[in-house]
C-alpha cells in the first residue's frame, strides 16, 4: 500500500496527518507509523476506539525475511546480513515505531 492510501485512510479514523512523519507497510496486514513522541497516546486512543490494535513487530524474525536477494541464504545467514544492512541506515530501525 502506498503511504498516500495508509493517510487517507488514517483520514478516516480521524488522526491527523500533519503529525504523523512518516508511514509504509514494512509487511502483510502491518502499518508502521513514525509520529512524534507528544502524539502516541492520542493516536494510539484513536486506534482503541476505532479497534486498531497494535503488534510486536522484528524485521529481522525469520518469520519476515523474505528478501529475494537472499533466497539462497540460510536462515542464520539472512539474519546476519539484515541486520548489519540496518546498522548501516539501510533499514529504519524497529524501536522508533508502534506497528498497527
Amino acid at each position: 500500500m502506498k503511504p498516500s492510501d495508509i493517510r487517507k485512510k488514517l483520514t478516516l479514523l480521524g488522526i491527523d496527518n500533519v503529525r504523523v512523519l512518516d508511514a509504509h507497510c514494512p509487511d502483510y496486514n502491518v502499518v508502521a507509523l513514525l509520529v512524534h513522541e507528544n502524539y502516541v497516546e492520542e493516536l494510539k486512543k484513536k486506534f482503541q476506539q476505532a479497534k486498531v490494535s497494535s503488534i510486536d513487530y522484528n524485521y529481522n524474525d525469520i518469520v519476515h525475511l523474505r528478501d529475494t536477494r537472499l533466497k539462497d541464504k540460510s536462515d542464520e545467514e539472512k539474519v546476519t546480513t539484515l541486520s548489519s544492512e540496518s546498522i548501516s541506515g539501510k533499514i529504519i530501525l524497529q524501536k522508533r515505531f508502534d506497528y498497527f
